[in-house]
């Protein structure tokens, strides 16, 4: 399932020829497409953060799982979502309005990791 929803998420970029409708924000993005490969879920990140199995570090993560980050300043706060892709790279609706994929260990998102969660196998 994890490789059907990165094919999903990818539908999304906006270099891709099939016309999606553009998600309202990151949690809207990552629920749109798990609710397209059967997975309900929350329509919040910080509910998100909630739901799966904690994954303990970065490391250990599988394509697939939920990534949660801290918003604009720096703090303990869920305030955004996106879905790894692997290879330190994970997929997001961007502040910016558009999907994108990004790495994990550039500086803005490594200074904002907070957790990841699994929520398929």
């Amino acid at each position: 399932m994890a490789k059907a929803v990165i094919r999903t998420a990818k539908t999304y970029l906006p270099e891709e020829e099939r016309q999606r409708p553009a998600p309202q924000d990151c949690s809207d993005f990552v629920r749109r497409v798990f609710l397209e490969n059967g997975l309900d879920l929350p329509r919040r990140s910080t509910q998100m953060s909630l739901v799966g199995d904690r994954v303990a570090s970065s490391r250990e993560l599988r394509m697939g799982d939920l990534v949660f980050f801290c918003g604009e300043k720096v703090s303990r706060i869920v305030g955004h979502v996106g879905i790894y892709v692997g290879n330190g790279i994970f997929i997001h609706r961007s502040s910016a309005g558009a999907v994108v994929m990004e790495s994990l260990y550039s500086d803005y998102y490594r200074k904002r990791y907070l957790a990841a969660r699994r929520v398929i196998d």
